[in-house]
């Protein structure tokens, strides 16, 4: 089921890119290949034994097979951008998704297409990753591109910045987690919602509630400290308050 659907997303980018019918019907030869490729890791899973007198597993074939479906992109987005006033042909942009099995993660890159009003030539650009990219969106105009990127600053945490473009270059940068407005913005598929206001002044998306932080009620916090001059002299006497942590056998 998931192949027929990936092949109908497939079938309609390629209607939208402009190509021909005929590249449309390579697709689906692609596609019906890589269902006898699928059909081939589950007849070769279904071996799974060791073969007699080498001991070898059949594994070696299910790998094969899983690097070749793996080189394949599938689409997830496509616009066709307005037209040109002097060019009477189509600017589509496309997002695509890959497995990198080097890195051990999938990646995402986005080509632009300039396709002709007879839907028979295309001329595609190279590709760019755009692997960190949560959401992106386009202002009414499109003069106005919006974008939500999660940069890894370590093994362990991220940082998210909301980045408005104008005109091909970069015209504000916000840290996200630097304005303590609110916590990570959703990107997924249920609560994600990325969209200029038609004023193009405001841009809206899901996010987290910041919380503030909790403390416990039994947090000690260190008294200040006082200076208190006595008399009229230069004599100085600072009077410090010791703290005692008591429990219910010794004080320290």
């Amino acid at each position: 089921m998931a192949f027929h659907m990936e092949l109908y997303t497939m079938s309609m980018v390629a209607i939208l890119c402009g190509y021909s019918l005929q590249w449309a019907h390579g697709l689906k030869r692609h596609f019906h290949s890589r269902l006898e490729w699928s059909a081939e890791m589950r007849v070769v899973s279904g071996k799974m034994e060791f073969e007699s007198g080498s001991g070898a597993l059949r594994v070696e074939n299910i790998v094969k097979v899983f690097k070749k479906v793996a080189q394949y992109p599938s689409p997830t987005a496509a616009r066709i951008l307005k037209p040109p006033s002097n060019n009477g042909g189509l600017t589509i942009t496309s997002v695509w998704s890959q497995r990198n099995l080097e890195r051990e993660k999938s990646i995402k890159f986005q080509q632009t297409h300039f396709v002709d009003l007879s839907l028979q030539k295309s001329t595609d650009m190279y590709p760019v990753d755009i692997s960190f990219e949560l959401l992106s969106s386009l202002s009414k105009s499109e003069e106005l591109r919006a974008v939500v990127r999660e940069i890894p600053t370590d093994t362990t945490s991220k940082k998210q910045y909301l980045e408005v473009w104008k005109l091909g270059q970069l015209y504000r940068n916000f840290d996200l987690a630097a304005l303590e407005v609110h916590g990570d913005v959703y990107a997924d598929g249920d609560f994600g919602a990325f969209d200029w206001s038609p004023c193009e002044q405001k841009v809206l998306y899901i996010a987290e509630k910041k919380f503030s932080k909790s403390e416990p009620f039994t947090k000690v916090k260190p008294q200040e400290t006082n200076e208190n001059k006595l008399g009229g002299g230069n004599k100085t006497v600072k009077v410090c308050s010791t703290l005692m942590i008591c429990s219910s056998q010794h004080a320290v």
